[in-house]
C-alpha cells in the first residue's frame, strides 16, 4: 500500500527538490539526468603580436629618426632591375643598405634551403654592384651594447656597435674611396657625421698615394666639433 501525501506535504517535498536543485546548480554539480549549462565564452579577436621582422623595423626607423638621419634612408630601394630585389633601407648616394632579418627566429623563407641561397645570390649581386649591406637580425645589433641571444636552450652573450655607428663606419668607408663619383656626396654627409660626433678627421679631400701615404700636396687635417 502506498504512502499518501496531502496536498501540504506534497508542496514541501517539491520545494525541498527545487531548492537542492538550485544549492547543485550554484556548486557546479549536476542532478541524475540533467546537464548544467555553461556559460558560453565570448570569443574576442586577439591582438596579432608583431612578427620579428616588424618590431626590428620599428627600433631602426626610431633611432635613425631620433638621429636626424630618417630623412637621408630610404624603404624598399630597388636595386636590380632585372631581378627586382630590393633593400629594406638604404642610403641611394652612397649606396649603403640595410636589411632586416627577422624572419631568422623561426621556420620562414629565409631559414629554408631554397630561400638561404637565394639571399646568398641577391648580396653576392649587391657586392659586386658596389653596395655595402648591413645586416640585422637582434635588437642589439640595432641599439648596441651588450645582449642575449636566446634561441632555445642555447644562450650567448653579443656586443655590437648599433646601426647609427655602423652607418657612420660606412660613411667614412666611402670617404676613404679613391672612386670620384662617391666623394662628390660623401663631403656633406661626413663633415655632418663626424661634427655631431666632435672628433677630428682627415679631410675627405685628402687622396692617397698608391702605396698608402697622405700625397705631398694635400696634407690638410680638419677638427668638427668643440
Amino acid at each position: 500500500m502506498g504512502v499518501k501525501f496531502t496536498e501540504a506535504q506534497l508542496a514541501q517535498v517539491l520545494q525541498r527538490q527545487e531548492m537542492d536543485r538550485e544549492k547543485r546548480e550554484r556548486k557546479g554539480i549536476a542532478t541524475r539526468g540533467e546537464e548544467l549549462e555553461q556559460p558560453k565564452k565570448q570569443k574576442g579577436k586577439k591582438k596579432a603580436k608583431p612578427s620579428a621582422k616588424m618590431q626590428l623595423t620599428t627600433i631602426f626607423e626610431k633611432i635613425f629618426d631620433s638621429e636626424g638621419l630618417l630623412k637621408i634612408i630610404h624603404r624598399e630601394v630597388k636595386f636590380d632591375e632585372e631581378r627586382k630585389w630590393r633593400f629594406d633601407y638604404a642610403d641611394e648616394d652612397l649606396k649603403i643598405a640595410f636589411e632586416i632579418e627577422g624572419g631568422v627566429w623561426g621556420k620562414s623563407r629565409h631559414t629554408s634551403p631554397i630561400g638561404y641561397a637565394s639571399d646568398a645570390e641577391k648580396y653576392n649581386s649587391a657586392a659586386l654592384q658596389g653596395w655595402i649591406v648591413l645586416r640585422y637580425a637582434h635588437a642589439t645589433q640595432l641599439l648596441g651594447g651588450k645582449g642575449l641571444l636566446k634561441y632555445g636552450r642555447k644562450r650567448q652573450v653579443i656586443e655590437c656597435r648599433g646601426v647609427v655607428e655602423d652607418y657612420k663606419a660606412a660613411v667614412r668607408l666611402r670617404a676613404e674611396q679613391k672612386n670620384p663619383k662617391v666623394n662628390q656626396v660623401v663631403p656633406s654627409k661626413i663633415y655632418q657625421l663626424m661634427a655631431e660626433a666632435g672628433i677630428e678627421e682627415v679631410s675627405v679631400n685628402e687622396k692617397l698615394s698608391t702605396n698608402g701615404k697622405p700625397s705631398h700636396n694635400t696634407s690638410t687635417r680638419r677638427s668638427y666639433g668643440n
